[in-house]
Parts: structure tokens; sequence; C-alpha cells
């Protein structure tokens, strides 16, 4: 007999390929459970008008659209009646589309990936590009989703932790300390985070001249967006240092009245996102050469993601996330690539953002094995 509660619901949707987001705000403790009975596809401009919906972007709006559920179905509490539970087993399956292998570049394969973005730094084409790789990690299998995301939710409190699942994008998980976007009560906000050492508690002292550079990047680009709208009075807090998880980063945050972009908020977040942190600077020509270098698709990557109300907007950008795939899960993992790059610390700096979700893993399949012991 099925039990009545959230994570149950969500185990039968990953089950099923039914539609579903699955997340929890910065400090707020609460898990929302979302279902759909659809996937809209939509361009930037147009989501902000559809009405209450969860927003799925590429890396890329260029190259796919944004993916929209509909909330047709919102599950905040552990308990469930027996009539979502009858009305959501109606829902069709959605099966995930088929997709191309991932390319799983060695220190190898990225050190000549270095090297090639390298040579575009040095002969001025782009003054940053973030180069990123898939890790694949045996072990995690789709029927324990429901469990590594309950994990994941309670081990990062201060993340935006998600799950979410469509045909389009297969089944993805993630912690992201960054937010790209929120507006509330006609107050905005966005972020610059950029720059990456581990979390040693010394870590205030020993910022170097690469990673103040690769913040202050992000920070002349997210100045120059908002300027563009008119946005010349924000409040600028920082930077300062933020920890999430194991690893620091520079956090500049701009508040600021959405009276200039009320009325333009999709063509807002297409000039705000990728921003530096996620793609380089010049945007387009870091895109490009980011196309050129990496052999795999970043699809949802370093895209954005979250709710869009009436009012109340969210959207967080795709990082420090992975996805299910036949045997384990594929890691998404990048850093910002400067002048003052080094191509070791920069691949340590990939390992070190792998161990977000790794660490959580470990826990995950380690309780399931206990439990197979006590049986």
């Amino acid at each position: 007999m099925e039990k009545n509660d959230q994570s149950e619901l969500l185990q039968y949707c990953i089950a099923h390929d039914i539609p579903f987001a699955m997340y929890n705000l910065p400090h707020s403790g609460k898990d929302i459970l979302i279902i759909s009975k659809s996937v809209l596809e939509r361009d930037v401009e147009d989501i902000f008008s559809i009405g209450d919906i969860f927003t799925i972007a590429p890396f890329s709006l260029d190259q796919s659209k944004v993916l929209c559920l509909d909330v047709d179905y919102q599950i905040d509490s552990s308990e469930v009646s027996e009539k979502v539970w009858a009305e959501i087993k109606k829902i069709s399956a959605f099966p995930e589309e088929d997709h191309s292998g991932s390319f799983y570049a060695d220190y190898s394969d990225y050190t000549d990936q270095f090297a090639q973005l390298y040579a575009n730094i040095k002969s001025g084409v782009v003054s940053k590009a973030i180069l990123s790789r898939i890790k694949h990690h045996d072990g995690l299998e789709r029927n324990l989703a429901s469990d590594f995301y309950f994990t994941l939710s309670q081990a990062y409190p201060g993340a935006y932790a998600f799950m979410f699942y469509t045909p389009q994008t297969g089944l993805w998980t993630g912690a992201s300390p960054e937010l790209l976007f929120k507006a509330e009560q006609g107050l905005g906000t966005t972020v610059s985070l950029a720059g990456t050492l581990k979390n040693n508690g010394q870590v205030k002292a020993n910022w170097g001249e690469k990673e103040m550079d690769e913040q202050q990047i992000v920070t002349d680009f997210v100045t120059g967006v908002l300027a563009k709208y008119g946005i010349e009075d924000a409040k600028v807090d920082g930077p300062e240092t933020i920890v999430a998880g194991k690893m620091a980063h520079l956090k500049t945050q701009y508040s600021f009245k959405i009276d200039h972009i009320a009325t333009r908020l999709g063509s807002f977040i297409n000039d705000l996102h990728p921003t530096p942190a996620v793609c380089g600077l010049p945007k387009l020509a870091s895109m490009k050469v980011i196309h050129q270098v990496e052999r795999h698709e970043r699809s949802v990557y370093a895209g954005f993601l979250g709710r869009i109300q009436p009012n109340d907007i969210k959207l967080f950008v795709n990082i420090r996330s992975m996805k299910f795939v036949k045997g384990g899960v594929d890691l998404y993992l990048g850093g910002g690539i400067t002048a003052g790059s080094e191509v070791e610390k920069e691949w340590q700096e990939t390992e070190l953002k792998a161990e977000t979700m790794m660490s959580v893993m470990d826990d995950v399949i380690d309780g399931k094995n206990h439990c197979r012991v006590l049986k």
C-alpha cells in the first residue's frame, strides 16, 4: 500500500516519467513539489506573461527554448490526499527523448581544451570564458533519486536545492549557490558570483588576484546590464565571501526597484543570462568559443530555473548539478578561465566542485547498503 506523503509521490513521478519540479529555496526549510500535465516550450520574452509556472532554461537561449511546467499540482506538505494521488495516476507518461551519448573529458582532453580556450584569451578574443566538463559516476541509480534529493536539500540548506524531470531534459538535480534574478514586492535582486577557493576557514585572507579579477569581470557585466535598462540607483553590497559546501566564492549583490524593467523582464533576463560566471566576456564571443572547444552539449547546465508567479519571481543558475543517465549520473563541472589561470588548478577546482554532489551520493548509497545489511 502506498504511503500518502510527498516523498512517495516524488518517487512515483520519477518512476513513471511524469513532468515535475521539486525545490527548496535557500534557508526556507520547505520542499515544494510541482507536478504538471504538460511541458510548454516558450521564448524567454514570453515566460513572464504565462502565469504561475516553473521554468527550465538552457545555457544557450539561441539554440533551445525555455521549458515551462504549469503548476497543475503543488504539494508542499508531507500529506497527500487520496484524491490527488488518483488524479496524478491519470497523467500520461512522458518518456525521455533520445540523446546522443555524453563526452567525458579526462585530464588530457581537458588540457587540450584549456589550451584552445586560453589561446583565445591571450589573443584578445575573450577576457574570460568558462570551461566545463562532464564527470560520470557509477552507483547512484534512478531508484535512489528521491532519497538523494531530500539528503541534498538537508545537506545544503543555504543553496537552492532542486530536482526536475521533463522528456526534453531527462532527470536532473542540484544545489545551486547562485541567484540569477528575483523580484518580489517591486524590488529586484541579482548577484555577481565568481571566484572559487576551497573553504578552509581562512578564505577571507586568501583571495588572489586571479579570483578577484574573475569576480570583477562578472560585476562589471552586471553593472552594464543594469545601466542599459536605466537602473542607476541600485544598492550594491559586497564583494563578500560566501560559503557553499566545501567551497567559498566572492559575491556582490544588487538590489533595485523593478519599475524600469517591469514590462521588459524577458529582454532583461535575455541580456543578463548567461552571465560571465557561467559563460564569459564578451558574452557572444565567449559562447562561440565554448561551442568550438567543448565536446559535450551543456543542455540546461549553466542555464537557469525557478518559479515565476505574479509579483514573485525566483530564478537560479543551474550549477552544482547532475543528470541521471544509464548506469549512474553525469556531473557537470565548470570553472572560469582568465589570463591568470593554470590548467592544473582549474582541473582541481572542477574536482572540488564535484564533491558537492559526490559527498551526498556516498551518504545515500551507504545508507541504502546499511539498510540491506540490517535486512
